[in-house]
């Protein structure tokens, strides 16, 4: 039983990389997520880029990449400006 267990263990942790890969198009949740675990934004906008989104992203959204630490990624609307986050009004900001 030990010998089963130390061969799954072992199989485990040799697997290729490539079996954990990202396959499909990236939603909301994955992109916030990875951002919150600390993944770096360049490989998210990576994901994006590569493996498309599954919507269309908004104001709101951009502004929950910036607070989940994806200030690099770059905007796909021009009325914010590539590479910064949107600015946050001050009476938002004292709440």
């Amino acid at each position: 039983m030990q010998l089963r267990r130390l061969l799954a263990a072992t199989l485990t942790l040799f697997l290729p990389s490539a079996l954990f890969a990202q396959t499909g198009p990236v939603d909301r949740l994955e992109v916030l997520g990875r951002l919150a675990i600390g993944e770096s934004p360049s490989y998210v906008a990576h994901l994006v880029k590569v493996h498309a989104l599954t919507f269309s992203p908004d104001g709101h959204f951009l502004l929950q990449v910036c607070q989940a630490g994806g200030e690099g990624i770059p905007r796909p609307t021009s009325s914010v400006r590539s590479g910064s986050c949107p600015r946050r009004r001050r009476n938002e900001s004292q709440t």
